[in-house]
């Protein structure tokens, strides 16, 4: 996982990032944003989705490795709904119901 936040860094860093070509569409990011009732009559800069589309990017890329390696734990090649949930019960980052008290 350190190596994985070391490149993470250092791409940011080098700013050699196209911020015209993204991998998830900013559409749809600035869709689920706008769903939140908070955010639904205000204008949301132009910044925003392109920096909230990275940061989805990199969740998504970090919780994909963290369940690889779960599944390389159990000596399997096929990543299943097991590994997902398991990687996510062995990180405290992505324990919601610390930061939330309705779930008790």
């Amino acid at each position: 996982m350190a190596v994985f936040w070391q490149n993470q860094m250092q791409e940011m860093e080098q700013g050699n990032m196209d911020f015209k070509y993204h991998q998830l569409p900013l559409a749809r990011i600035k869709k689920i944003m706008k769903s939140d009732e908070d955010v639904k009559n205000m204008m949301i800069s132009g910044e925003v989705p392109i920096l909230f589309s990275k940061a989805c990017e990199i969740f998504i890329l970090e919780l994909t490795l963290r369940s690889w390696i779960q599944t390389e734990e159990n000596k399997r090649r096929t990543l299943q709904k097991m590994d997902v949930s398991s990687a996510v019960s062995k990180s405290d980052m992505y324990d919601c119901r610390k930061f939330d008290d309705s779930f008790d």
